[in-house]
């Protein structure tokens, strides 16, 4: 593995050993871990996935449900953690410290952390902030290769940041965090398990401690879990079971979550302790008594009976019997003289004892057994009460290594070995004694004639008997001694193990309970003010947006009332106008033609009825001639038009930015009549310094958006792209949290693509999953089925499809929150392939940011941007465009 190779310094481990992974490093460091006993099958993988059961959110095995749990996890990989959960959103590598530390660029890959640590690890430098990356990157490290590796190599940028303060490194749930990846990941790929993310790792370790397919390989106290298998031969003792769902091959699991679960006490045992899960010792002040979970034989648990301790006190009910036959201390060489055999001995050799002294003495050594058993019984209660203690120190130490936990496991194996030995020979030794004692009987009734033998006999008997009371007084006070001297030790070597770390812990408990509750409130109250705060902007917001569309309305009735006053006023002017001019007859003209052609008729028929001199005809002529020379001439309608253009009074409402054709006479009228008036010119809304995009762009930007308002337009152009233009209007829709445009959105993707300077990355290996992608617009369009090409013809894949315009598109309803920003966003982080840095929801604060972001870039452009010089010489350009149309109309007007 990576990690045994490195040379880390004691400090760098000091810092590791606060961290919630410190267990499973440590196993990786000393090489405890075996990489070949950790090579996962597919095959088992695939058979659990397909064992899960979403509607019970539970794991069926042999026909039983069962759950897997946070706390399988913490026992398995040995994570020390706490209860705080991770925050929702995701992180940015702009937010996280370390990456602005160590100047990462792009994503951080397993292959950067593995640099980064072999240099690290090997520079020579004892700064706190470069010990505290080399335990950071050690865990980045476990992190992407364990507990939560995707199809990716890189790790989130959340857990990075989670990183940062490694005292608070160990209060996040790190345990539930690895459980709901996992969890989540098998609900949405149960029928692809090739495509299930988190720690796959976690279920075959999982499935052997739930059930007895395997033989663990170590003691079932080891932690973390993973220790006591070898599950790269877990696929071969799987091919006799096809389905694991219905197999009886399995273990009965009646209360599968029993096995991870300590009894519930006062006081449990916090997540950050030292040990991630212990067999908890209870002992009540009334009685002395272990109150453990040990499964039975059938019940495929974790936790088995003991092998080398006393599960409780009974286990062991002569413990303290004496006399004692052979009893060896750890410091002793030689096993003590067996004292009842020796009185046994001693009382077989008398031939003819008396039989009234002899029952005296057997009603003494009686009382002296009876005495001596309530003594041992009160022994055995210490004794149990020492065991415990013995076991409880043991339990707590069973994570160190050294020479005195083998000093104490020998002690304690010897210890057992011990009363075993006395257990055994009491039972014989008191068969003996009364075999001798009926034996005795016997001898005596046939001896009562030997009387002398008989009081010389029961005189040394009674010498014996002293002796034999006497050496049975100092055997119990030496044992009472050597026990007094066990307990001392024991105590002392409980009080160096446990007073410190107990004491620390005690403490911790208390501080970190105190803290907590402390942070709580705090937490409580900032973010009551936080959301009062919110709120109070809001209502702000609101009322100052009530206030300036109030404004604005007034301003606009105002402009009405202006533009009727005008429009009344010019009316009149007009009316007033055409009653000082001549009115004019309809057709006048051609009924006095008329009038001439009937009188010339009239003449010409006369003159054929009676001929006229020449003489009356001239006078006739000249007096019709003279009658009409009296009447006006109508004036002529283009030489009123010329006069008005020749005057500057003639109405010419041309449209600057239209280029006229060359008309005849009529469409040249026609024009003039439906163009005549005033236009309803468009103007920007009045520019607001509360707006909040406004106060997120840069200055220069923010001075920009100033000209532009002074002097531009709303149909001016604010940006020229390669397929189209963004106005000013948008710009002015993007300030007052407006709809964005498809051309915005495609102006701010060619934007993003010029400046990463990249394509959207898409694997194209058969093995991944299949995706689907929307964007806005033909640009993205148009960039991915060209990327997407070039992968192809590079890697002459046969099996592809090329994207797809899709029309119409979905539409929102007219009420919802326009989807124009979150858009942009979507494309930004593909753009820098960072799928994974994609938020699960914004904020408000954060959709305006990227509507800035959005004005920032459009406007920032050279050359493609509006400017103030260029709108000026654009404006100048169309007045001079505007005045040669207008003489190259006039010219047309003009001419017959």
């Amino acid at each position: 593995m990576f990690l045994q190779d490195l040379s880390l310094r004691a400090d760098h481990l000091n810092l590791l050993k606060q961290t919630p992974f410190w267990l499973i490093i440590d196993s990786i460091i000393s090489r405890t871990l075996d990489a070949d006993k950790c090579i996962k099958s597919d095959t088992v993988f695939k058979k659990l996935v397909a064992a899960y059961n979403p509607e019970t959110d539970c794991f069926t095995i042999a026909g039983k449900n069962v759950k897997l749990t946070a706390n399988h996890v913490k026992l398995i990989f040995g994570i020390s953690c706490g209860t705080e959960p991770f925050a929702a959103k995701l992180k940015t590598r702009e937010q996280v410290a370390f990456a602005k530390r160590c100047n990462i660029q792009q994503r951080l890959t397993t292959k950067a952390i593995s640099d980064m640590l072999k240099e690290l690890a090997q520079e020579n430098k004892t700064s706190i902030e470069h010990v505290q990356d080399v335990a950071r990157l050690v865990c980045m490290f476990l992190i992407v290769k364990l507990f939560f590796p995707t199809f990716g190599i890189t790790v989130s940028w959340k857990h990075v940041d989670a990183m940062e303060d490694l005292t608070k490194m160990k209060s996040y749930n790190w345990a539930a965090e690895i459980h709901n990846e996992l969890v989540e990941s098998i609900k949405k790929s149960q029928h692809s398990p090739k495509d299930v993310k988190g720690c796959q790792l976690l279920l075959p370790y999982w499935l052997c401690e739930h059930t007895n397919i395997l033989e663990q390989e170590l003691s079932e106290h080891q932690v973390p879990r993973l220790l006591k298998w070898n599950i790269s031969t877990l696929e071969h003792a799987l091919q006799a079971i096809p389905n694991i769902v219905k197999a009886r091959k399995i273990k009965d699991i009646s209360q599968p979550n029993q096995h991870f679960q300590a009894p519930q006490a006062q006081n449990p045992p916090q997540a950050n302790e030292l040990e991630v899960s212990k067999a908890l010792l209870h002992i009540s002040q009334n009685q002395s008594q272990i109150q453990r979970f040990i499964s039975d034989q059938d019940s495929g648990s974790t936790l088995v009976p003991n092998t080398y301790l006393p599960t409780n006190a009974e286990v062991f009910p002569h413990l303290m019997l004496s006399p004692l036959p052979a009893y060896i201390h750890p410091d002793q060489d030689e096993p003590q003289p067996n004292l009842e055999f020796l009185c046994s001995s001693a009382v077989q050799r008398v031939t003819e004892p008396l039989v009234e002294q002899l029952q005296e003495v057997n009603r003494q050594q009686e009382v002296i057994i009876d005495t001596l058993k309530e003594q041992n019984k009160t022994n055995e209660v210490k004794m149990a009460e020492l065991l415990q203690k013995i076991d409880f120190l043991y339990k707590e130490r069973r994570n160190q290594q050294g020479k005195d936990k083998e000093a104490l496991l020998l002690a304690i194996q010897n210890i057992k070995e011990s009363h075993m030995a006395i257990s055994e020979e009491k039972l014989q030794m008191e068969f003996e004694f009364i075999e001798a004692a009926a034996k005795q009987e016997q001898q005596l009734t046939d001896a009562r004639m030997a009387l002398i033998e008989e009081k010389k006999i029961s005189l040394g008997l009674k010498e014996t008997a002293g002796k034999l009371a006497q050496e049975l007084e100092n055997a119990r006070m030496e044992k009472m001694q050597m026990e007094l001297e066990f307990i001392e030790a024991a105590a002392k070597q409980e009080q160096q193990l446990t007073d410190a770390q107990m004491a620390l812990i005690e403490d911790k408990k208390i501080s970190l309970a105190e803290k907590k509750a402390a942070e709580k409130k705090e937490h409580q109250l900032q973010t009551e003010k936080t959301q009062l705060e919110e709120e109070k902007m809001v209502f702000l917001e609101e009322v100052e947006a009530l206030q300036q569309h109030k404004q604005e309305i007034e301003r606009n009735n105002a402009e009405l009332e202006r533009e009727n006053k005008e429009l009344k006023k010019e009316l009149l002017e007009t009316k007033q106008r055409s009653k000082g001019s001549p009115k004019l007859e309809p057709f006048s003209n051609e009924t006095e033609e008329q009038n001439i052609e009937q009188q010339v008729h009239s003449v010409t028929q006369s003159a054929q009825v009676k001929p006229y001199s020449t003489q009356d005809t001239l006078e006739f002529v000249h007096t019709i001639t003279q009658a009409t020379k009296k009447k006006p001439t109508p004036p002529s309608k283009y030489r009123r038009i010329k006069e008005k253009t020749s005057q500057g009074t003639r109405k010419l409402n041309v449209d600057p930015m239209y280029i006229y054709p060359l008309l005849d006479n009529r469409a040249a009228e026609e024009m003039k009549m439906q163009t005549d008036g005033p236009t309803d010119r468009k103007q920007l809304k009045k520019l607001n310094n509360q707006m909040q995009v406004l106060k997120l762009l840069p200055q220069p930007t923010l001075q920009l958006i100033k000209e532009m308002w002074a002097n531009a337009s709303p149909n001016n152009v604010a940006y020229t792209g390669a397929k189209g233009f963004v106005m000013v209007e948008d710009i002015q829709e993007i300030l007052r949290d407006g709809e964005l445009g498809t051309e915005t959105i495609n102006a701010y993707a060619e934007l993003l693509v010029e400046e990463y300077d990249n394509f959207p990355n898409f694997s194209l290996i058969e093995s991944q999953p299949k995706r689907s992608y929307v964007f806005s617009g033909d640009l993205m369009r148009l960039a991915i089925t060209k990327y997407i090409c070039s992968e192809i013809r590079i890697s002459r894949l046969e099996n592809f499809s090329s994207t797809a315009r899709m029309c119409p598109t979905p539409k929102q309803q007219p009420n919802s929150l326009d989807c124009g920003p979150i858009v942009c966003y979507i494309i930004q982080h593909y753009i820098n392939n960072d799928v994974d840095g994609i938020a699960q929801s914004l904020t408000k604060h954060h959709v305006k940011k990227i509507r800035a972001d959005i004005i920032h870039k459009i406007l920032s452009q050279k050359s493609r941007s509006w400017t103030l010089e260029m709108h000026k010489s654009e404006e100048e350009a169309r007045r001079l465009h505007s005045k040669l149309n207008c003489r190259d109309n006039k010219v047309k007007l003009n001419e017959p």
